[in-house]
């Protein structure tokens, strides 16, 4: 073979090759375009999933908040009260606390119990539930009580009417009105006097 032959076809693999190695970069840069857009992509998958995990999430705390409130409310209403409403950005177990602690020293078990230390959710629920129980038997107890003043229930029946009852020693309530007990008698003018 003649040297300008060799150097032809050493020209033509090296053309060869240029075009294989072309070819090699625009498939790695395809490859590399796929790659971005489906992390992209997955990016975008992962971001609509957390969005959409958030909305079901507040749509599932909004359900344990109201849950929470109508349980409170039981105890609540015994005493005259309504449950107060959750505040903005208040955790659901932080208003289950605070909704507890004004019924806490209600509970002769719980009335000294730091609620917000207990981790176990289980026997937060029971403990939640026992301190309602024991104050609304508080409210019941709280009926024959000389001294203690009237304080109005509010119950609704199974048909939906409302139904009022007043708790305590009505003396309380009326004494400010009953005026002041005197004794002695009536003095009358005798008519013959001038």
């Amino acid at each position: 073979m003649s040297g300008d032959r060799l150097d032809q076809m050493l020209d033509a693999v090296k053309t060869m090759c240029d075009g294989v190695n072309a070819r090699c970069d625009a498939i790695a840069a395809e490859q590399k375009a796929l790659a971005d857009r489906m992390d992209a992509e997955r990016e975008k998958v992962l971001a609509d999933a957390a969005a959409a995990k958030m909305i079901n999430d507040s749509a599932a705390d909004k359900f344990a908040f109201a849950d929470a409130q109508i349980k409170a409310d039981a105890a609540y209403s015994a005493w005259g009260k309504s449950a107060p409403r959750a505040l903005s950005g208040e955790t659901v177990r932080d208003f289950r606390v605070r909704l507890l602690r004004e019924l806490q020293p209600l509970s002769k078990a719980y009335k000294d119990a730091d609620l917000s230390a207990i981790g176990d959710e289980t026997a937060f629920g029971i403990i939640e539930g026992q301190i309602i129980a024991d104050a609304v038997k508080a409210s019941i107890a709280g009926d024959f009580v000389v001294g203690a003043p009237l304080r109005e229930t509010v119950t609704r029946s199974e048909h939906g009417q409302v139904m009022r009852k007043f708790h305590g020693d009505p003396n309380v309530c009326w004494a400010p009105f009953a005026g002041v007990a005197r004794r002695g008698r009536i003095v009358r003018p005798t008519e013959g006097r001038h």
